[in-house]
């Protein structure tokens, strides 16, 4: 973590937490070192300050998504987390291959239509 760059948007000292729940647990957070720091000077905001997530979480989805494209993959990994949660299937590539298919034909037609409505013609181009 010491080699992520720092987020242009971290100030110096991190803000004081503002999340105050009862239930708020940090015993799985390590006690050698300040993760939630580290996590804020990386991101430039207090994810942990979000209901739900925690620095162990925070840590996660810094591993798993970065620093950078986060709200389209974050967009990305919620939609695949709300279709196996209210489907209860088991995940499949397949099924998010189709759908990903899908979004490029509607983003095609759009911009097709749109070209269209300026006047203009929407030429694929030859695959090399």
């Amino acid at each position: 973590m010491g080699g992520l760059e720092t987020a242009a948007t971290a100030e110096q000292e991190l803000p004081k937490r503002t999340k105050q729940s009862h239930y708020q647990r940090r015993r799985y957070e390590p006690k050698s070192f300040d993760l939630r720091g580290k996590l804020y000077r990386i991101f430039g905001v207090d994810l942990t300050n979000v209901p739900g997530i925690s620095a162990i979480t925070a840590h996660t989805i810094l591993s798993e998504i970065g620093t950078d494209a986060i709200t389209a993959t974050a967009h990305k990994l919620a939609r695949i987390v709300f279709h196996l949660l209210s489907t209860k299937e088991a995940y499949n590539e397949a099924v998010f291959n189709k759908c990903e298919e899908k979004r490029l034909r509607r983003a095609e037609l759009r911009l097709r239509k749109h070209a269209a409505q300026l006047g203009f013609q929407v030429i694929a181009a030859a695959n090399s």
